[in-house]
């Protein structure tokens, strides 16, 4: 009898809420985080994530090829967020007036780890790491953020709207993927 061997399954951490259906989120460690709902047998959710695993292969070597990132220092925070200022806000009127959509307020965010986002009440909030990116991939952000004033989640209609003001966004948020970031150095007890 031949010799068949189980097929490994990938370790994973396992969130459980009141959802529908399965999902597998690459952390930008490399660990895997999959959602389930409750009534979901862990032979499913096994079976689950071996059916993504050249997914969960390919996406991890980009991680790895990515660039690590920078220490973000106070003096760089500060050069960061005098970039965005000056580079980044001005554009938002003119995405405005083409997205149709008004931002109740704009807004520098500390973020590192995400570049826009946008409030149910109206704010949109624009990553201070976006100060040194290039204008094409800024201006997808804005729009990015700017479309869910009209549309608040990512379904078809949503990117439609993207597309419609951006076509080549895809591209625009691939430039987006490949920048580097930086960290917030820690602090340790010693």
């Amino acid at each position: 009898m031949p010799n068949c061997k189980k097929e490994e399954t990938p370790s994973f951490f396992l969130v459980r809420s009141r959802r529908k259906t399965l999902s597998i989120q690459l952390k930008p460690d490399g660990s895997l985080l999959v959602r389930a709902p409750f009534a979901s047998q862990t032979v499913r959710i096994e079976e689950f994530v071996r059916s993504h695993r050249d997914w969960i292969e390919k996406n991890r070597e980009k991680l790895r090829q990515r660039p690590a990132p920078l220490p973000l220092t106070p003096e760089k925070e500060k050069e960061l967020r005098r970039l965005t200022r000056e580079r980044v806000l001005p554009r938002v009127p003119y995405w405005s007036a083409r997205v149709g959509a008004v931002p109740r307020k704009t807004q520098i965010s500390p973020a590192l780890k995400r570049w826009g986002s946008c409030s149910s009440k109206g704010t949109v909030s624009l990553s201070l790491m976006l100060g040194e990116q290039e204008e094409d991939a800024v201006d997808y952000v804005i729009v990015h953020e700017l479309c869910h004033l009209k549309e608040m989640n990512h379904s078809p209609r949503f990117w439609q709207l993207v597309e419609s003001v951006l076509p080549d966004w895809r591209q625009r948020r691939e430039k987006l993927r490949q920048a580097p970031g930086y960290v917030r150095p820690t602090v340790s007890e010693e």
